[in-house]
């Protein structure tokens, strides 16, 4: 049996993922995540105060991996599989791997250089899944991030399909990072700007991608989502290792785009939505503003995820979407109604 400790935020769609290979895992949650076990409808669930508490019912049920199903869990996943002589990733780093300045001794004592202040260069987003030490490049995304109003905003991120030297510099990086955090068992999301000295690490969780896991997203792209592999890598290791040399080639070009409105107001209507939604390669929007919504500007105003096979009209397409934002004709506000007198 495999077990995910906490299994909420991107632990759900591993857990999804599992139930898709006929892997029905264990939920095991810590007593700050009481609300969610006793919501959750899953077969197989344990509550503790003490993720020690477990050793004895793991032991038991024959366990044998154990996953962090969200950033909190992961010391608890950690220790549990150090306890149980299960995979898992290096002690001696623990500390590295959730605190940054332990990560960035970590870094600079591997021979590595280390993000100093503000970073410039384009930032990419890189996914893996390791086993043994080994990792397993998931995806490789570029992140557009605009200056808007004086503070950034993020645009898009496109999935990178043909890796160029800069592309493949950057996913070497990562490799050598996750080496010297200890990161030896399972799933990872890393943050990497190419500055003009090289890339630095800028960002870091040795979790799944908090990202989208939608499969109808990632698989025609891909084959997998995060989460698929990660699962794969825990239920079927043969087929993992085979990934080891395997080309990364995604079939489809995948961009999400977090929204925003430059303006501030109260939404009165959405009438670029039909457009939006006739864009060449879109796939589906969540977390949409609705009518009556208050906007504050450059806030939040919904996800749109976007997949086509030819990379061109995808590009065209974003293109066309962000004019639909700078516009505001996504959109209609009308002005907040003021709350001060005279």
């Amino acid at each position: 049996m495999i077990t995910i400790v906490d299994p909420v935020s991107t632990g759900r769609e591993l857990s999804a993922s599992f139930v898709e290979r006929g892997v029905l895992p264990l939920h095991l949650y810590q007593r700050r995540c009481a609300p969610a076990f006793e919501a959750d409808t899953h077969p197989h669930t344990l509550l503790v105060d003490d993720p020690r508490e477990a050793l004895g019912d793991l032991a038991a049920r024959g366990v044998t991996a154990i996953v962090a199903g969200s950033h909190g869990a992961v010391d608890a996943a950690d220790g549990l599989s150090h306890a149980l002589g299960l995979p898992h990733h290096d002690a001696a780093t623990a500390a590295a791997r959730l605190d940054g300045q332990a990560r960035t001794e970590a870094l600079r004592a591997a021979g590595l250089p280390v993000a100093e202040g503000r970073t410039r260069g384009p930032l990419f987003v890189v996914n893996t899944v390791s086993a043994g030490g080994r990792h397993v490049l998931g995806d490789l995304q570029a992140v557009r991030v605009d200056r808007v109003a004086g503070g950034p905003v993020e645009r898009h991120t496109v999935l990178i399909r043909r890796a160029s030297e800069v592309h493949v510099a950057v996913v070497a990086h990562v490799s050598h990072c996750l080496d010297a955090l200890g990161v030896r068992e399972g799933p990872a999301h890393t943050a990497v700007r190419m500055t003009a000295d090289g890339p630095r690490l800028v960002g870091f969780a040795p979790t799944l991608t908090p990202a989208s896991q939608d499969p109808s997203l990632h698989r025609p792209a891909l084959g997998y989502s995060h989460a698929d592999l990660a699962a794969e890598r825990f239920a079927d290791p043969a087929a993992f290792a085979l990934r080891f040399t395997d080309p990364y080639r995604p079939d489809a070009s995948v961009a999400t785009v977090p929204l925003f409105v430059p303006a501030t107001g109260v939404v009165a209507a959405r009438p670029g939505l039909t457009a939006l939604r006739a864009l060449p390669g879109f796939h589906r929007a969540e977390d949409l503003l609705e009518v009556g919504d208050p906007v504050h500007g450059n806030g939040p105003a919904g996800t749109v995820y976007l997949r086509h096979p030819d990379e061109a009209v995808l590009r065209r397409s974003l293109k066309q979407l962000h004019h639909l934002e700078e516009r505001g004709q996504l959109y209609s506000l009308i002005p907040t109604p003021s709350r001060t007198c005279g």
